[in-house]
Parts: C-alpha cells; structure tokens; sequence
C-alpha cells in the first residue's frame, strides 16, 4: 500500500513538472498531451519530458513549428474547401430543382435551398420564374419580392444613418459595399439605378479624398465611370492608379479595359505589345479574357 501511494506521489510531482514545464515554456509541448501525462502513471511523465527536451533544442524546434504551421494551413485550406464544396453543393441543388420532371420533388427542393439563404440564388431565382410549374413561379417571385424589399429597407437605413453621419468610415465603407451589392442586382428601375450609381461614385470618391482609397476602390471608380460613358474621368483615375500600381496587372487589364470601352483597337494592341516588352505578369485568366476582347474587336472591326 505504501509502495501505490509512493508512486502516486511521484507521479503527481511528474505532472506538476510537466505542467510547470509547459507554462512556463520550458518544454515545448502543446497542451493537449497533458491529459495523456496524467492518465498514464509515471511513463506519461517520463514520455512528456523526453519530448519536451527534444523540441527544444533550435532545430528540432524549427521541425516542430514547421509542422504546427502545415496543419493549421492543411486545416484552412480543408475548411476553404469544404465551404466551397457546400456552396457549390448548393448551386447544383437549386439547378437540379428546376431540371427535375417530378413537380412536387420540385417544389420541395426549391423551398429547402431557398430556406437557406434566398439572396445567394438570385440568378437562379430569376430563371425559375420563366419555369412551366406555376407553383416554382410562385415560389420564385415571392423570394424575389422580399429579397427586394429586404434591400430596399437596407438602402433606406443606409441613406439615414449617412445623412447623420457622413463622416464615419466604417459606415461610409459599409454603404459603399452594400451600393456595389445592390448596383449587382437585378431590382432596381433604370432611373434609381443611375441615382444610385451617381451615389455610389460620390461614397467611393470620399474613400479616394479621405485616404481611404486602395487600388480595389479606384478600380471600382473606373468601371463605373466607363459605365456611364465618363471616359476623361475614368482616364484621371487610370493615371492615378498608375502613379501607385504602374506595374500591377490591374493597373493593365483596366488600362486595356479603357480602350475596349471605347473601341480602340490600335491602342488595345499598342498596350498589350507594351505589357510584354515590359514582362508585366499576368494570370492566365486575365489572358483569356484580353484574348477574348481582342477577338471580339477583330470581329467588330471585320464587319465594320
């Protein structure tokens, strides 16, 4: 009896020694083998301790950290693809509800993915409201409706909060996001969109003068001028881009982006010569999609 009791004394004074150890980061060991320390008599210590001296010396420490870091980004990367794979998963399911012959099959799908979040189908919400089943158009067209309504209330708190406070950043960024949302979507009437886009170049302009303009806002700015066909402002802010991005492939495909928006052939070949003397990399989707602009000016261009 002596003897057990002799050894749970020294068994404990191991754990506390570990545990000491550990806190104080004399031996470097994750916490999670401590329970494994205090579950397993004397040789747990024993193990612990051991390991412990071996991590901490430099370069076995380096292996250790080099393998925590491989598991955390192992893990990230898993669960970037998990939510991918479940988005995706998602897409499919609301497609498949549209193909599928069965009405009630049908109806039962959509409104389980609608249940969901409906503003992440509203692409697909749109295509089901031209399906044979009137019951799928229903559904469709009621989520469209508060999915619009849901929107038109956000902008209506937005534009309040703003009139009281113009000069809250965090706010000014959040109505800025939300406009470049909403300008996406396929709710609003030609006239509100063009008061809205209007609004949205003002939101992004006082990003760009309160210094709060990276290269995502002026590019933001730039497409949107192009949009409304404001070429000379769009090109003030490509040379501002330049002055701070000159070698970014951003600054590049908007630069090519310009000249498509005004049909300039000669310039769109002038400048993509010029990427190439200047090694300028780009990505092979920014490639595939100045390809397909040049294309699509050759065609203009032949039928002209």
């Amino acid at each position: 009896m002596r003897i057990i009791i002799f050894l749970l004394i020294i068994h404990l004074i191991g754990c506390v020694i570990v545990y000491a150890g550990v806190k104080l980061r004399l031996l470097h060991l994750s916490k999670i083998i401590l329970p494994f320390v205090l579950l397993v008599p004397f040789f747990g210590s024993v193990c612990a301790v051991i390991v412990g001296i071996f991590f901490s010396t430099t370069t076995n420490r380096r292996k250790k950290v080099d393998l925590e870091e491989a598991l955390e980004d192992t893990s990230a990367q898993n669960s970037l693809v998990v939510e991918r794979e479940r988005n995706y998963q998602n897409i499919v399911s609301m497609e498949e509800a549209l193909l599928i012959n069965d009405p009630e099959v049908r109806r039962k799908l959509l409104l389980t993915v609608l249940n969901d979040d409906p503003k992440q189908y509203i692409e697909m919400l749109s295509k089901a409201r031209m399906n044979n089943d009137v019951e799928v158009v229903h559904y469709a067209t009621t989520a469209l409706a508060s999915i619009s309504s849901d929107f038109d209330i956000q902008l209506q708190d937005f534009e309040r909060r703003y009139r009281k406070a113009p000069d809250n950043l965090e706010l000014l960024q959040a109505y800025k996001n939300f406009l470049q949302q909403y300008l996406k979507s396929d709710f609003i009437e030609k006239h509100t969109y063009e008061i809205q886009r209007s609004q949205y170049v003002n939101l992004l302009q006082k990003l760009i003068d309160v210094g709060q303009g990276d290269l995502e806002t002026y590019l933001e700015m730039i497409d949107t001028l192009l949009e409304s066909k404001n070429y000379s402002r769009a090109l003030f802010y490509l040379g501002e881009v330049e002055k701070s991005w000159g070698d970014s492939q951003e600054y590049w495909l908007e630069k090519i982006k310009y000249y498509f928006s005004q049909h300039d052939h000669q310039q769109i070949i002038r400048t993509v010569k010029e990427i190439e003397t200047k090694n300028i990399y780009f990505s092979k989707q920014n490639r595939e999609l100045v390809e397909y602009w040049m294309a699509k000016e050759e065609r203009k261009k032949f039928h002209e």
